[in-house]
């Protein structure tokens, strides 16, 4: 866990994800996403799987609100050659993040990205 401002993100509990489950599949967050809404039962067993296998999955919290969700989804460095060894290796990562649609317009989001932006380079090595 890390606090950020006002935030603390977290890996996610059962009752994290059904607070995210709420609100996942708002109209309002289809416009953003590949897939517009999500299979609960999957969607749980989805970030149990991430959160397990690399621990670069977050819930962003305000007090006890679940208000989004944030995500690194560590990869090989595209066109970098290696030096010595190989230092391409998992050293970038897209960041993913999700606001709660009633929670949009306060800086979460801004807040969340900067958080994974300091967990990417601080603490995972990231590039």
């Amino acid at each position: 866990a890390a606090t950020h401002g006002r935030l603390l993100l977290r890996q996610p509990n059962d009752s994290d994800i059904a607070q995210v489950l709420r609100w996942r599949n708002a109209p309002e967050l289809g416009r953003w996403l590949l897939s517009t809404t999500v299979d609960p039962q999957a969607y749980r067993k989805a970030w149990r799987a991430a959160s397990d296998a690399t621990g670069h999955g977050f819930v962003a919290l305000v007090g006890d609100r679940v208000i989004g969700t944030c995500t690194l989804d560590i990869r090989d460095a595209m066109g970098q050659p290696a030096a010595r060894g190989e230092p391409w290796r998992g050293a970038e990562a897209p960041i993913g993040y999700l606001v709660d649609p009633r929670m949009t317009g306060q800086g979460d989001g801004t807040e969340m990205v900067r958080a994974m932006l300091e967990i990417a380079f601080d603490d995972v090595g990231l590039h």
